[in-house]
C-alpha cells in the first residue's frame, strides 16, 4: 500500500491500524492487523534489478537470477527462503510447514 502516495498510484484499498500504534496494513487482513505485536516488517529489502520476473527470483531466493535463463523454474534452482527454514525448523505437524504460489509475473521494465 502507498496510502501517502500520489492517487494514481494508491490503489483501491485502504489501511487500517495495527495493533502496534503508527502501523498500518491492508483493510484485507484485519487478522493479521491484530497481530502485528506479534512480527516484524521489514522495509530495508533492495535489489538492483528491474526485470520483474529476474526480481521475483532475486527476492524470494536470495540469489540474482541471469535475466538470459528464462523464467520458468528449473529443478536447478535455488529455494525460496521459506522452504530453507522449513528444512531448517523440523516440525512433527501433518501439515506443511511452508507454502507458496508464485504469481505470474509480466516484464514491467521497472515501471
Amino acid at each position: 500500500m502507498k496510502p501517502n502516495g500520489p492517487t494514481d498510484t494508491r490503489g483501491e484499498f485502504h489501511p487500517v491500524p495495527t495493533s502496534v500504534p503508527g502501523i498500518q496494513v491492508c483493510e484485507h487482513i484485519p487478522y493479521l492487523a491484530k497481530q502485528a505485536h506479534r512480527y516484524a516488517i521489514v522495509r530495508s529489502l533492495t535489489h538492483e534489478d528491474s526485470t520483474h520476473e529476474t526480481a521475483f527470483y532475486t527476492m524470494v531466493t536470495g540469489r540474482a537470477r541471469n535475466p538470459q535463463s528464462g523464467v520458468a523454474a528449473l529443478p536447478t534452482d535455488h529455494p525460496h527462503m521459506g522452504s530453507v527454514v522449513s528444512q531448517l525448523q523440523k516440525s512433527s505437524s501433518p501439515l506443511s510447514p511452508f507454502v507458496t504460489n508464485r504469481q505470474t509475473l509480466e516484464n514491467g521494465g521497472g515501471e
